[in-house]
């Protein structure tokens, strides 16, 4: 089975570059590449904005944007999608700080020629699929430990109201409000009486921690004489 053809958009106002990268991807690579060609940044997000592209090669010296802010604007434009920086020969502070701020990667213009490129497009898109299925995998867990979170809270507050009223009346059964008891059965109630407080402080514990969890806990700090 043909793997379909990867779309890269490239958007590259010199000529010569953008002939380099056009030959490097027509070497009878596999899978097969589409080259798309915007001279200028204008063009590129325009393209964008159209759709169908899978990764973008980017110069960030451009007839009208330059430097990083160039960067800025297609991830703004082309969020979740793998964004190749070309740089400058022997210029490798600008594609370490492209990283830094949402590249995928970067690449010298330099090793337009070889098969540098379509290794760095493919491992991209790759690392850039991988970081898709963590985020939304991220995403699950934060909504499941939410769900967690309001599931102890809930639970924690239904359990509270009817052991106070379970405590209160055992207390009185002890106390003999209710009619008289043995000694042997009053020890008995004494001891489901702490069993109770037990679940009590259990109860309490959760709901301070649904509380930092959701970030309503209030600290109170004051100086102490150690």
């Amino acid at each position: 089975m043909i793997a379909p053809a990867i779309q890269i958009l490239l958007i590259e106002d010199d000529s010569d570059d953008a002939l380099l990268v056009r030959e490097a991807l027509a070497n009878g690579n596999q899978p097969a590449y589409r080259l798309d060609h915007a001279h200028t940044l204008a063009k590129g997000l325009d393209r964008i904005h159209q759709g169908g592209a899978d990764v973008v090669l980017l110069d960030l010296s451009l007839p009208d944007s330059r430097g990083l802010d160039t960067l800025s604007r297609v991830l703004e434009a082309a969020p979740g999608m793998p964004v190749i920086v070309l740089t400058a020969r022997s210029n490798e502070r600008d594609g370490i700080e492209a990283v830094r701020r949402g590249a995928q990667d970067y690449l010298g213009k330099e090793y337009l020629r070889g098969p540098m490129l379509a290794h760095c497009i493919r491992y991209s898109i790759e690392r850039q699929h991988i970081e898709d299925a963590l985020r939304k995998a991220n995403e699950k867990l934060r909504e499941l430990d939410l769900l967690k979170s309001e599931f102890v809270s809930t639970v924690s507050h239904e359990l509270r109201t009817p052991l106070a009223i379970i405590k209160e009346g055992v207390s009185q059964v002890i106390e003999g409000l209710v009619g008289s008891i043995n000694e042997e059965q009053r020890q008995l109630l004494a001891i489901a009486v702490q069993s109770i407080d037990r679940l009590q402080a259990i109860i309490s514990d959760l709901l301070d921690i649904s509380k930092i969890e959701a970030g309503k806990l209030v600290l109170s700090k004051n100086r102490v004489d150690m």
